[in-house]
């Protein structure tokens, strides 16, 4: 009687164990892109899942390394976040040529932010930007700065929650956080899943036919191109 006690305590604690393990706490971003459309953001310390329906995205922070795969055409690409950044991303808060200026903003989603304006400096070229951050998502430094790499947003300011660019004194949304939650989400949110075939180009993997065009895609991402480029039709 003793023994089976302490067997079932055992498995017990074994199961609960691997339960633990297959969640992870995580901060939780529901959001548009004019990356993605509608897309969710998990966040944890050391890595960052990002969810569509054109594509899904894992970043691990650590390794520097980003995975782009696709569910319906079963490939992904695996690459080096650094160098994935600087060939799709564009030139807004990096730029040398422009200046970003503090204020206070209201809160989104009850979340303190701080408004960040990008404006060129006096005779330069350059986007006109608002970034919207917050200093209250308790993510390492290291985090961040991969999430703020991905749009070209501020760096050391905090976590990007909304991102606007004014066009011929047009606002156009690049990014725009609707919900915050922190709560427990699965470990395979971060994880490539089996069986996908794997291909050289991030091309192949965020165009849902074979046959589309690029246009609309990275062109509308908030970062230094075109924000107001149509996507073509799906078929």
């Amino acid at each position: 009687m003793k023994l089976t006690l302490v067997l079932v305590l055992w498995l017990f604690a074994v199961l609960w164990a691997g339960a633990a393990r297959a969640e992870s706490p995580a901060l939780v971003l529901t959001q548009t892109s004019a990356y993605l459309g509608k897309q969710v953001m998990y966040l944890t310390p050391t890595q960052v899942a990002l969810k569509s329906d054109l594509a899904n995205i894992v970043l691990r922070v650590k390794e520097d390394r980003i995975v782009i795969y696709n569910d319906k055409k079963k490939c992904y690409v695996d690459k080096s976040y650094t160098q994935w950044a600087k060939r799709v991303g564009g030139l807004l808060a990096s730029n040398p040529n422009a200046t970003l200026a503090k204020s206070d903003t209201p809160p989104i989603c009850g979340w303190k932010c701080f408004l960040y304006r990008l404006e060129p400096k006096k005779g330069a070229v350059g986007d006109h930007c608002e970034f919207y951050v917050t200093q209250d998502s308790k993510l390492p430094a290291a985090t961040l700065a991969a999430v703020a790499k991905f749009g070209d947003f501020p760096q050391g300011v905090g976590l990007p929650l909304r991102a606007v660019k004014i066009l011929n004194g047009r606002r156009v949304n690049g990014l725009d956080t609707t919900k915050i939650e922190r709560k427990a989400v699965p470990a395979s949110l971060f994880k490539l899943p089996t069986g996908y075939r794997k291909v050289d180009d991030e091309v192949e993997v965020l165009l849902a036919e074979e046959d589309e065009g690029m246009d609309g895609l990275l062109d509308e991402a908030p970062t230094g191109r075109s924000a107001t480029k149509a996507q073509k039709p799906r078929k």
